[in-house]
Order: C-alpha cells, then structure tokens, then sequence
C-alpha cells in the first residue's frame, strides 16, 4: 500500500493525485502528469501574451486613425471658400449649395 506524501492516506498504487488533499504522487510525477494549477497558470500566461499583442496592435491603429481624422482636419479648416460657378458667390467652406442662388455646388 502506497500514502499520500503530503497527507499520509493510503493512495491506489497507480494514482497520479491523492483524491484527499490534490498532491500529485510520485507515480504521476514519474509519468510526467502535469499539475492542473501549473497548466491553468499556463494558459493565463499564454492569454496574457496574446492580449498585450492584441493591445499593442490597438493602439498603433487608434494612433494612426487619429493622425488621419486630424490631418482631415487641417485640410477641411484650410480649404479656401467655394464659389459658385452659376452666381460667383463665395460659399463657406463645405457647403453643398450656393447661399445666394440655392445651385449645388
């Protein structure tokens, strides 16, 4: 008979853990089974790796989309004013239709 070296039960000779306290036995360390807590720390730190990536990549879109929106910007505020080509009247920038004739511009 075989005890569980952290708790003293008597353990199933093939065992791989001690169904009373959950250490893992010489015969599953010598068949290599892993520990659940070291395979879930795994997987968090996998899932760690991939989110900072996918945060990293977020963040240089965002920055170039913001470079973009401003640069639309500049160039929306510096447009000089839109004349109509029926009347002559200068129009704001942006508008769509004369403010002097009501001709789409």
């Amino acid at each position: 008979m075989v005890f569980c070296s952290n708790c003293g039960k008597p353990l199933a000779d093939e065992a791989n853990f001690c169904p009373n306290c959950g250490v893992r036995t010489r015969t599953g360390a010598a068949a290599g089974v892993p520990i659940p807590a070291e395979v879930i720390r795994e997987a968090f730190c996998q899932a760690s790796r991939e989110v900072e990536k996918a945060l990293s990549r977020a963040a240089k879109d965002v920055h170039e989309a913001f470079q973009s929106a401003g640069k639309s910007i500049r160039e929306s505020v510096n447009r000089p004013p839109r004349p109509c080509p029926s009347c002559g009247k200068e129009n704001p920038r942006g508008s769509s239709y004369c403010s002097n004739c009501g001709k789409q511009l």
